[in-house]
């Protein structure tokens, strides 16, 4: 038999996965192994991007890949192609950046970046509440290039306290990116009018 494994399954837009596996039986060292893929929308064949080959026990470890969209993987032994493993899927979020840019007394702009262009997708700002986050806005990407968007959200101060947001980003382009979310950052409590 052959196994490979996946990891992590879920990823974010860029970063590297890991793919492993085995091969059982009798004669498994030095067998050259072959890494497959089929990217999103999978209209395409799998082909071939990457080679191992085992060791004495069978065990095999293709070179770390990043992925940037929906990819599903399978092995193939060289020696034997009808032997075919499961495939892995890897899922993966968009990447969601945050971080404060004007201000005022009363407010707070949050802007951040998302990767990659995702001229689909909707931008939601949430708000930390007692129950878990709440979406209290939500606009539209703006496109800067086909790996790049930004967005922009005015927050309001709270008179009495800080709160904690984050932006969820809904890709919306048929399964290719799943829901990507930004760091937590704190927005400050309304400050108090200097006195002259």
């Amino acid at each position: 038999g052959l196994t490979l494994s996946l990891l992590p399954a879920l990823t974010t837009w860029g970063r590297l996965v890991s793919l492993s596996g085995s091969v059982q039986g009798a004669g498994v060292n030095g067998l050259t192994v072959a890494l497959q893929q089929s990217s999103f929308p999978f209209d395409a064949d799998f082909h071939t991007v990457a080679t191992a080959r085992t060791n004495r026990n069978g065990l095999y470890r293709f070179p770390s890949r990043p992925v940037f969209l929906a990819t599903r993987f399978r092995a193939v032994p060289l020696i034997a192609p009808q032997l075919v493993s499961e495939v892995r899927s890897a899922r993966v979020r968009s990447r969601v950046g945050i971080h404060r840019g004007r201000k005022t007394r009363r407010a707070v702009w949050l802007t951040g970046s998302v990767n990659p262009g995702l001229p689909t997708a909707l931008a939601r700002l949430q708000r930390r509440t007692r129950f878990g986050w709440r979406s209290v806005a939500s606009a539209a990407l703006a496109p800067q290039s086909d790996v790049r968007s930004t967005y922009e959200f005015k927050v309001r101060r709270k008179k009495r306290r800080a709160a904690l947001y984050r932006v969820r980003v809904d890709a919306r382009d048929g399964g290719a990116h799943a829901r990507g979310f930004s760091p937590a950052i704190s927005v400050g409590k309304k400050q108090r009018k200097r006195r002259r």
